[in-house]
């Protein structure tokens, strides 16, 4: 009887999930997998859509995506690992490890953990062939954005230097470190990391929101291999199942006794303490989280960059916990838009707290971008004033003087001035 009543349960959950998630599906935002756990036990695995389009190839369970920052959770706990060890200490300067670092008698391993370093960043992108020595030179000359401790910012390359801090601490490289003493042990066969080179099985294409008929297009930089120490790593549903587990569990390190879950975001959701971490580039998108008390996990994973993934596991949590999960609102319906329609929207919009985005046409559609280098965002028109940011989940609206708002799921509302 109990064995019947558990199977009706995870019956219930899955069709919760199916229902909740079901018009983002269709309406093509969102396409991966779902996974929400129990302790050891999976209570809903679920894949919607294709791991390839064009080989008209299905995700399913084993699909490896490339899991962008939650490759920060594995860096922290090595750190963590060897610290525990007595390798290095959180206090220690940066300078130990990288001898002539600017500001390296300032900066601490605490520091780069906590995003506080003030560091500048890299301009390589994740697929060039930057190596990790390649990165550190980088991020050596790039210009500090405030002095160590004084200040956070969000950092790649201070987790890329995190990685060189393993590197020398361990006597490894940065990935050996993760394989051996984390991958090995906890039996995560599918997590490595990326590689342009090798043929990795089951390795999933990357994909960006875009016009035609599909919905997508290829993503204009698919790899992941020079985001060492920040977003290098694929993985699977399941392995991150284990790897949260083992996280919660302590079974590689003491996570309750540091002063924060480094690599992870702390959060009450549901008036319940969670850990969690998303990642987003280059045509993927990740989330995991962990409900500490409750031993619950979710998991989600897509191959198509979106920005959606948060609410998303919010929601499953919701689900499986029996609260009232926040709405997830698929894509308005596309209108379409003339010649002259799109005309008003070109030009370049500035906002001192946002940036300064400039939307341009291509082809008959609109096009967005926030830098000279970044990749052009594809707009889908809602309205004569209206647009969507698929990628992003952010609707924009043309003011009567000319101007722009830009709204986020969150809520969140920026206005721009044009300013050509």
């Amino acid at each position: 009887m109990l064995l019947l009543a558990a199977a009706a349960l995870t019956a219930s959950l899955e069709a919760k999930v199916d229902a909740y998630l079901n018009p983002l599906v269709r309406a093509k935002d969102f396409n991966g997998v779902v996974l929400v756990a129990k302790g050891e036990k999976p209570l809903v695995q679920r894949s919607y859509g294709m791991a390839d389009w064009e080989l008209d190839a299905r995700l399913t369970m084993r699909s490896r995506f490339r899991i962008a920052s939650i490759t920060k959770t594995f860096t922290a706990a090595a750190i963590s690992i060897l610290a525990e060890r007595g390798r290095l200490s959180y206090a220690d300067p940066l300078s130990k490890f990288i001898p002539g670092f600017p500001n390296g008698e300032k900066i601490t391993i605490r520091h780069l953990l906590l995003h506080q370093s003030g560091v500048g960043e890299s301009d390589a992108s994740p697929c060039s062939s930057a190596t990790l020595d390649d990165l550190v030179r980088e991020i050596e000359s790039a210009k500090p954005a405030f002095e160590p401790g004084t200040n956070g910012r969000y950092s790649n390359a201070g987790y890329a230097l995190l990685a060189s801090v393993i590197e020398r601490a361990s006597g490894q490289t940065w990935d050996a470190f993760l394989r051996n003493e984390i991958f090995k042990p906890l039996s995560l066969a599918d997590t490595l990391a990326d590689s342009e080179m090798n043929v990795v099985p089951r390795r999933v294409s990357g994909y960006v929101p875009g016009p035609g008929e599909s919905g997508f297009l290829n993503a204009h930089c698919q790899g992941a291999w020079a985001a060492i120490g920040s977003g290098a790593l694929i993985s699977t549903a399941g392995d991150l199942h284990r790897w949260a587990r083992a996280v919660r569990n302590e079974s590689l390190f003491r996570r309750s006794t540091l002063e924060h879950p480094y690599g992870w975001g702390v959060r009450k959701y549901f008036d319940r303490d969670a850990i969690e971490q998303s990642g987003i580039m280059n045509g993927t998108a990740s989330y995991v989280a962990t409900y500490l008390k409750d031993d619950l996990y979710v998991v989600v994973l897509s191959n198509v960059q979106t920005g959606a993934l948060t609410s998303i596991g919010k929601g499953l949590a919701a689900l499986a916990l029996g609260a009232e999960p926040p709405k997830l609102t698929p894509s308005p319906p596309t209108v379409a838009s003339t010649a002259e329609e799109r005309s008003k929207w070109i030009g370049r919009f500035a906002s001192d707290k946002v940036g300064s985005p400039r939307i341009a046409e291509s082809d008959g559609t609109l096009t967005l971008r926030w830098c000279a280098t970044c990749d052009a965002v594809y707009l889908v028109s809602t309205g004569p004033m209206r647009s969507y940011d698929r990628q992003d989940s952010i609707a924009l609206e043309l003011t009567p003087d000319g101007g722009l708002t830009m709204r986020w799921p969150d809520g969140n509302v920026a206005t721009f001035v044009r300013t050509e």
